[in-house]
């Protein structure tokens, strides 16, 4: 997140001055602007800016340095252990709250028993392997880094008139919803990449593989892991700038959105996650991606304008969100049907032969 973030904000990083206010307000934050501060001292410069940047330059490879260094101690007891077959037990009183936890959320939010082994068995798959956990980590890295700079440059708006106070608070109201879609789309890809083809066998032999049955935890824990939190925790950061009532207008707006965006992402998403083999690449689909990033654009700038303009007419947003239900239970519906079929656990090219089984 870090590295992207810092590639994301290089274009805000001024040219270097003879002091600090003329190199940016992100320069003092910017490693590569330090260590151009210890290129010119080595070069002789004794200018104070840049021995100043220098000593940054120094302490951050101090720092770096010492945490790497306790990072390899660590990591090698950690293999010195799992190479004895020790594995340290889990704390009683851990181990009591999570389960106190599970059985609260089983009781009072997921009902039928299939959803709560589908829920919890992608959570803990999600959460357990490494390799998902980098798939997840990246797109949260690039959601994470684009709606902070995003937030920057609203905060960065100096209000003169009303049309910087509407430019602001549209900035404002597409951070977390820009968040939102990306994770969105990164679940899907996540969802999509099989821990072990070998364990499916698990799935293979169970007596119900109805799609609906699967997808429908699946839709729970997107919603309740991901987009709730991400929702309620900006509307919290949010009550700092704005009233109550903007906020939960915020809240209710972007999640109906992003139930949307959700049916439209899954919709012809017959896999159970992480148990399907997948087809990487596709070269058709490489043509489609500037259509996407151009109904990606559309809708974030069209979602914005809509709340802004919402938000000044309580019968309009009434309306809004009515269309929003019925639109969402229409998407719901259809993909419902469409899922009455059986999980395929072999994803098929698009280019195999098909056989006509024909006999004589």
């Amino acid at each position: 997140m870090l590295l992207l973030f810092g590639l994301f904000s290089f274009s805000g990083v001024r040219s270097i001055d003879q002091s600090i206010s003329g190199i940016g307000p992100l320069a003092r934050l910017y490693p590569p602007i330090w260590f151009v501060g210890m290129y010119e001292t080595l070069l002789g410069s004794r200018d104070p800016v840049m021995l100043h940047l220098a000593g940054r330059a120094l302490l951050a490879l101090g720092i770096a340095g010492t945490f790497s260094t306790l990072a390899y101690a660590i990591c090698y007891q950690r293999f010195v252990k799992s190479s004895l077959e020790h594995e340290p037990g889990s704390s009683p009183r851990k181990a009591g709250i999570k389960s106190v936890g599970n059985i609260l959320l089983d009781r009072f939010f997921i009902g039928r028993p299939e959803d709560r082994a589908t829920f919890h068995f992608v959570g803990q798959t999600l959460f357990r392997s490494s390799q998902h956990i980098l798939y997840l980590g990246f797109f949260l890295a690039i959601a994470i880094s684009v709606s902070a700079m995003v937030l920057i440059s609203a905060f960065h708006i100096h209000i003169h008139t009303l049309v910087d106070a509407i430019q602001r608070n549209e900035m404002l109201l597409l951070a977390p919803r820009l968040m939102a879609f990306i994770l969105l789309a990164g679940m899907k890809v996540t969802f999509a990449v099989p821990v072990d083809l070998e364990a499916n066998w698990v799935f293979r032999l169970s007596p119900q593989q109805q799609i609906k049955r699967q997808l429908r935890a699946a839709r729970i824990f997107v919603f309740g892991v991901f987009i709730l939190p991400l929702f309620v925790i900006s509307g919290i950061c949010y009550l700092s700038i704005w009233d109550w009532r903007t906020v939960l207008l915020h809240i209710f707006y972007g999640i109906a959105l992003s139930l949307i965006v959700m049916e439209l992402l899954f919709r012809g998403f017959s896999k159970i996650p992480f148990t399907c083999s997948y087809l990487p690449g596709g070269a058709q689909r490489v043509l489609l991606w500037p259509i996407y990033m151009f109904g990606f654009a559309g809708y974030l700038l069209a979602a914005t304008k809509l709340e802004t303009w919402l938000m000044e007419d309580i019968s309009s947003l009434i309306c809004f969100y009515a269309i929003i239900v019925a639109a969402w239970l229409v998407l719901l519906c259809r993909n419902l049907l469409t899922a009455n079929g059986t999980v395929y656990f072999e994803e098929a090219s698009s280019s195999d032969p098909v056989y006509l089984d024909m006999r004589s």
